[in-house]
């Protein structure tokens, strides 16, 4: 009877061993952090959202799962670009705010350099998320109008598995801290509000 325990053991560990190896794809939704208000100002001020992670490191992985022995498996991927992923963020708070997104107003840039999830290892594991960008808004004439750098976290403690899906948690947790700190900050939506004269003299 013991052998067949320990056996059993030995298969169960083999096989959470596996499963640490491969490399899994999440799919990372955005949850607005608080119900946004329609504003007045924002019908006339349309808006275009760009998104770029030329800067982002690693590029290849947000995250890497762990065995319970600590020791580094398969790389953790997002199922969409995360540049997809951001824009997607930025257009459902700034549509719940009342901007339309076309041409001919002003644009948000985000410049994604961080969007990582670190697994720490101990008597229970913990999930470690971040999301860094730079975010600008410009002008029809180029213009850069705001400017602000945000680091948007997330920590899940208590884990007893360390897996791809508990990844996703913290990195949605992450991107909505990050997005949040944008958009809640009146600057930004003073900025997208106002009226800008481009070169040919048109408002906008």
């Amino acid at each position: 009877m013991m052998l067949f325990r320990s056996s059993g053991l030995v298969v169960l560990l083999l096989s959470l061993s596996a499963c640490a190896l491969g490399s899994e794809h999440i799919d990372v939704a955005y949850k607005p952090s608080k119900q946004a208000e329609i504003l007045a100002s924002a019908a006339l001020a349309p808006v275009q959202i760009a998104v770029s992670t030329d800067h982002l490191s690693p590029n290849d992985r947000v995250g890497t799962k762990i065995n319970g022995y600590g020791m580094e498996g398969g790389s953790i991927q997002t199922t969409k670009p995360i540049s997809d992923i951001v824009k997607s963020a930025f257009e459902t708070e700034l549509l719940a705010r009342g901007f339309p997104e076309k041409t001919g107003g002003k644009t948000v840039t985000a410049d994604v350099t961080k969007f990582y999830n670190k697994f720490h290892a101990g008597f229970v594991g913990e999930a470690v998320a971040t999301v860094e960008m730079n975010v600008k808004v410009t002008g029809p004439n180029n213009s850069v109008l705001y400017e602000k750098a945000v680091t948007g976290a997330k920590t899940r403690g208590g884990l007893m598995a360390m897996t791809s899906g508990e990844a996703r948690k913290a990195l949605e947790g992450a991107l909505s801290d990050a997005v949040s700190q944008v958009v809640s900050d009146p600057n930004f939506i003073n900025t997208l509000s106002s009226v800008v004269v481009n070169k040919e003299g048109i408002n906008s």
